[in-house]
């Protein structure tokens, strides 16, 4: 190991660059060649003085000297290695012990706290020593669900930041305070609420989402300080739906995107004991994390009180990325009291609806097992197609209200029948 180490070429700093014995500006093993020929054989078998100057507080080269550098060689007690970095004293992430400017010297900073520091904050300590980050790497300090306006309205703030020069940081994210007695509404984090932590590097233009371990505290805001003592670097999309209660949560997110909803588009009639399963198998690729899906029936029944023929929805759910079943509800009438839902023999149609852009998709059933019809047999799907844009509007030619952009009925056809006056 020892003899690896000695071949390796270092810098060297300016205290010793008196014993660079052959001027290569490196200190290595023929160095000290030269330097132990000066003790044994001085004057040089050449008849030259000795190359080296001295590498001890004393100005004779000796024994002694080699001594010195056989400790900095071989332990690295004198000699500094090369340190790149910002060399440029006038950037943001400027580092004052690099020898090598890295070329990732930046000016602006990437993460910049809009919001109003009102002396309320917690004390997050970023240890010394922290694995994965680099010199120059900003930290955002976030709460997912922060007060962001006077309204206390939730959303997503950045609420912290700092920049990591390989020393203990300590970051002071602000609070949001709500006055009593009818004062102002001031943004920030909540209490108890997660913290969560996101990484800039410059020098791969890459936003990291981090998973934190905290030596002391417990992650939550709202403690008076938290010690973090690892972060490990998420290098995947890690954006989504970070409410349990929501309809399109998922467990397997980091940070909340805002894309959380509560509600379903398509509205859905009661559910009976008839039904057919609809499986949509993993394998379909056309669809995104939080798609509500629709089941329809174009010609099922839509009135509770009578047998009116129109567009119904059957089935609904929201995409979760793996297999699931759908039931789809049977039309039925039962002690006097008629169930909406599909009629037997009719086309299976699937829409879909992206909540992100609020807007609503036909579709196309293109690899699938069973039948495309309401049979009462289960039909899983393994390749869908999005078409396009779902019109809704009167599809009938024949009704005065005829819409010729629409490609969904929306049940509203109007016919006028003429009346005749006698002059």
């Amino acid at each position: 190991m020892k003899k690896i180490f000695l071949a390796t070429i270092i810098t060297i700093s300016p205290i010793l660059a008196q014993c660079d014995c052959n001027d290569d500006d490196i200190l290595d093993v023929l160095d000290l060649i030269v330097a132990v020929n000066c003790v044994v054989y001085y004057p040089m078998p050449d008849g030259s003085g000795c190359p080296c100057i001295g590498c001890d507080s004393d100005s004779n080269f000796d024994i002694l000297d080699i001594v010195a550098m056989v400790n900095c060689i071989i332990d690295g007690e004198c000699w500094e290695g090369e340190i790149y970095g910002c060399t440029d004293p006038d950037a943001l992430n400027y580092n004052s012990d690099a020898m090598i400017d890295d070329g990732n010297c930046y000016y602006e900073f990437y993460y910049n706290v809009e919001i109003e520091d009102v002396g309320a904050n917690q004390e997050l300590i970023f240890s010394e020593g922290l694995m994965n980050l680099e010199y120059g790497d900003e930290i955002g300090v976030f709460d997912v669900n922060a007060w962001i306006d006077q309204y206390q309205s939730v959303g997503e703030l950045l609420v912290g930041t700092g920049m990591w020069s390989n020393e203990e940081l300590t970051i002071f994210p602000i609070e949001g305070l709500n006055y009593d007695g009818g004062g102002p509404q001031l943004p920030g984090y909540v209490s108890e609420n997660p913290i969560y932590i996101r990484i800039y590097r410059y020098s791969e233009n890459f936003e990291y989402n981090t998973d934190i371990l905290f030596s002391s505290g417990d992650g939550l805001f709202g403690w008076q300080s938290d010690t973090i003592s690892e972060l490990i670097f998420l290098t995947e999309d890690t954006f989504g739906c970070t409410d349990s209660d929501a309809l399109n949560y998922d467990p397997l997110v980091y940070t909340d995107d805002g894309s959380c909803y509560d509600e379903y588009h398509f509205d859905f009639p009661p559910q009976v004991w008839q039904f057919q399963t609809v499986q949509f198998s993993e394998s379909i690729s056309s669809l995104s994390y939080g798609f509500e899906i629709g089941v329809f029936d174009a010609f099922g029944i839509i009135s509770s009180s009578n047998w009116i023929i129109g567009d119904q929805i059957v089935g609904r759910g929201v995409w979760l990325g793996q297999t699931i079943d759908y039931t789809a509800s049977k039309a039925i009438q039962y002690q006097n009291h008629l169930w909406r839902g599909y009629i037997e023999g009719n086309e299976i149609l699937i829409r879909i609806f992206d909540h992100e852009i609020q807007q609503e998709y036909l579709t196309e059933i293109l690899e699938y097992d069973g039948s495309l019809l309401f049979n009462g047999s289960t039909l899983i799907i393994h390749a869908l197609q999005i078409t396009e844009p779902a019109v809704y509007g009167c599809i009938d030619p024949l009704a005065s209200n005829y819409n010729p952009d629409a490609n969904v009925s929306g049940n509203n056809c109007l016919y006028f029948t003429p009346s005749y006056q006698n002059e």
